[in-house]
């Protein structure tokens, strides 16, 4: 674990506002912002003007790269006094945390490294050591951003899950349980506890049907055997975790549903209204956002025919990470109306961009429509040219 101290000892800037840069410039370290081909979707509403995050600390996972990595970038720029990071790896930690510090100068940076969400043993522990060594008392933000992509099929040798589930959701659940004491100290309750999702979830193959015969949540395995036909019961965790349970396809959407299931639970036993309640009223304010198609490399785990088809409907349609980490601030700002929903371009609920939707499907069908014509017309010039004889 490694911090370092604000310039002028205390830890906040409070006192030194950095400047916001220029709208023409470049940011130091993400490629010039670029326009999609096609605006097939919403445009991000701007964020509000005089937008300060002095005097608050926010814990990001993994901001390495991608949108939380912008995100990291965004909070720096309107302010934040102290950013907590974390890293699977600490050189590359080490690097992103002298790349942000030469960017702001004046920031409070503290690094937890190694930070692999494929162990969460190793995660509690490094969350451990942010109260014990680091001495941080309170959090006022957590970004939950890390996620894993692909259809490869693995088990972690460290908790015997399958790795997108435990990346995507089970881990992010010991995270938010080891900082919750954190959040609830807060002095600009609510606090923000804020997952990065994906509207993908709502394609979760889990939910297509009726779970297995004698499949129950997890602790609920009936462990007596007295007698012929004693009921057995299989946890859901375990189920999900066998290569049977999700298609490879629907291995990430289901995750990310399930993440956002742990959102909503979390918003739901934190309300002011509800109960029973795991902290006090209007302390802790969990949602989701999901920023959209974004130019990230999540789909590069994707076999070859889907991530070239994914490629070129990003070229053509995808928000940049900038965009992207936008809509995540737009999250930490918003209200109780936000609370427990998969927000999307302003909209929470059933809704699905349409211009998306189709505009996604009307690649796929292009790049599928170019591909055939070209084979098409080689074909015919081959024929043409006396090929065929």
């Amino acid at each position: 674990m490694q911090s370092r101290p604000h310039s002028d000892g205390t830890g906040c800037n409070a006192h030194s506002p950095r400047p916001l840069p220029s709208p023409s410039q470049p940011h130091p370290t993400t490629n010039p912002k670029t326009m999609p081909l096609l605006p097939l979707q919403p445009p991000i509403a701007p964020l509000p003007p005089n937008l300060t995050f002095a005097n608050k600390a926010a814990l990001l996972t993994s901001p390495t790269r991608g949108i939380t990595h912008a995100t990291a970038h965004l909070l720096l720029t309107h302010h934040l006094s102290h950013l907590i990071l974390t890293s699977r790896s600490l050189s590359t930690g080490l690097a992103l945390q002298r790349s942000l510090q030469q960017a702001h100068p004046t920031a409070k940076l503290t690094l937890l490294a190694p930070f692999d969400l494929a162990d969460p043993a190793q995660c509690a522990a490094a969350l451990k050591r942010l109260v014990q060594d680091e001495g941080v008392t309170s959090l006022d933000i957590l970004v939950l951003g890390a996620a894993d992509g692909g259809t490869d099929y693995d088990i972690l040798e460290a908790t015997g899950r399958e790795r997108l589930l435990q990346v995507n959701a089970l881990t992010p659940a010991v995270v938010v349980a080891a900082l919750l004491p954190l959040l609830r100290k807060s002095a600009h309750a609510p606090a923000r506890a804020v997952l990065i999702g994906s509207r993908a979830a709502a394609h979760a193959g889990l939910f297509g049907g009726a779970l297995p015969e004698g499949c129950a949540e997890e602790g609920a395995r009936e462990s007596e055997d007295e007698g012929d036909g004693a009921a057995k019961r299989t946890p859901l965790l375990d189920y999900l975790s066998t290569p049977t349970a999700m298609a490879n396809l629907s291995r990430y959407p289901t995750t990310k549903a399930l993440a956002a299931l742990l959102i909503a639970e979390l918003a739901e036993r934190t309300s002011p209204t509800a109960g029973p309640r795991i902290t006090p009223p209007n302390t802790i304010l969990p949602l989701s956002i999901c920023p959209g198609m974004v130019q990230t490399t999540l789909t590069d785990a994707l076999p070859w025919y889907l991530r070239g088809v994914l490629s070129i409907a990003k070229a053509i349609a995808a928000r940049t990470v900038e965009e992207g980490a936008q809509s995540v601030v737009l999250g930490l700002v918003m209200g109780e109306e936000g609370r427990g929903g998969l927000w999307r371009d302003g909209i929470v609920g059933g809704y699905v961009c349409v211009f998306s939707f189709l505009g996604f499907w009307f690649c796929v069908l292009g790049v599928v429509g170019l591909i055939c014509w070209c084979l098409g017309r080689r074909s015919s010039l081959w024929f043409r040219s006396g090929g065929g004889r």
